[in-house]
């Protein structure tokens, strides 16, 4: 959830129905096993990073949001 709002509060801007879409495709043990993975590399911004990695998969680079 920190990951979450975290995101919300640094991208405002993000489309909150694909960030719903995204998340309700994921299981929660695939973004927690995401945020271990990126653990060393972004320590406490792991959360964001991979949340925002999520919601980029698939988009074209203009419309990424560049987190991670």
């Amino acid at each position: 959830m920190e990951g979450l709002a975290r995101l919300i509060a640094e991208k405002p801007a993000v489309d909150n129905d694909r960030l719903a879409h995204v998340l309700g495709r994921s299981t929660p043990g695939t973004i927690l096993g995401s945020v271990e993975s990126m653990r060393s590399t972004y320590k406490a911004n792991a959360r964001v990073v991979a949340i925002a990695g999520l919601y980029d998969r698939g988009l074209g680079e203009a419309r990424k949001l560049r987190l991670g």
